[in-house]
C-alpha cells in the first residue's frame, strides 16, 4: 500500500520594529516582543490575534488545521527586534513496504511591527527515505514574493542535495532589498533516514 506524507512547516516571522519600506496605517505603539513575553504567547493563532486586535490589520493568512500541528515554536529576538513563529504540521500520513515519501514545505512570512505583510519566502521539496538507511530529495522549488505595495525585492537561489547518505536538504536563500535596506535570508529543510524533517531559518 502506497502512502504519501505531506509535511507542511509554516514559519512566520513578525517584526517588532518598523522595517517596512512603505506607509502603514497600523498602531505604531504596538510592541509585539513585549506583548508575546508579557502574555506568554505560545501559539501561532495567538500571535495573529494579537497583531489584528492591537493594530486593526486583518492579516488574511492561510489557516492551519490545529489537529495537524506537530509543534509550535515562538522566539523573540531583542537584538533584531523580531519575533519568530515556527509551526510544523503533518498530514496524509502513509507508508510503503520499504520507504516513505514526504511532500514538505516551509514558509516564512515577514511582517512589519505595525502589521503590514512585507514579503513571503517559501521552499518545497519531496523527500524519500528508507528507514535507517538513506534519504534523498527531489523537486525542490522556492519563491520570494513581495506583498502588494511593498518595495522589497529579491532573486532567490534554490539548492538541494545530499548532506550525507542519511540526510538530504532543500534550501532557498538570497538578499531582500529596498532602496535603503538589505537583509540576507536562508530557509532550509533537512530530512534524515528516520523520516524526521526539520526547518532552519536565519536573517542577517
Amino acid at each position: 500500500m502506497k502512502k504519501l506524507i505531506s509535511l507542511a512547516i509554516a514559519i512566520l516571522m513578525f517584526t517588532s520594529s518598523t522595517v517596512s519600506a512603505f506607509a502603514d496605517t497600523a498602531n505604531d505603539d504596538f510592541d509585539l516582543i513585549e506583548y508575546v513575553e508579557v502574555n506568554n504567547i505560545d501559539s501561532r493563532d495567538e500571535v495573529i490575534a494579537a497583531i489584528e486586535e492591537n493594530t486593526g490589520v486583518e492579516l488574511h493568512l492561510d489557516e492551519i488545521d490545529g489537529a495537524a500541528i506537530v509543534s509550535t515554536e515562538i522566539e523573540t529576538d531583542h537584538e533584531n527586534n523580531l519575533v519568530y513563529v515556527v509551526t510544523t504540521t503533518s498530514e496524509f500520513a502513509a507508508t510503503t513496504a520499504t520507504s516513505k515519501t514526504y511532500s514538505a514545505s516551509s514558509k516564512k512570512e515577514v511582517f512589519s511591527g505595525t502589521g503590514a505583510l512585507l514579503y513571503t519566502i517559501s521552499i518545497s521539496a519531496k523527500f524519500k527515505y528508507t528507514s535507517g538507511v538513506s534519504c534523498s530529495v527531489s523537486d525542490a522549488a522556492g519563491n520570494f514574493k513581495a506583498s502588494s505595495g511593498s518595495l522589497w525585492k529579491s532573486t532567490p537561489k534554490i539548492s538541494s542535495g545530499k548532506i550525507t547518505t542519511k540526510k538530504a536538504y532543500a534550501q532557498v536563500s538570497g538578499t531582500a532589498k529596498t532602496l535603503l535596506q538589505s537583509q540576507k535570508y536562508t530557509l532550509k529543510m533537512v530530512c534524515d533516514s528516520t523520516g524526521k524533517v526539520t526547518s532552519n531559518y536565519s536573517e542577517a
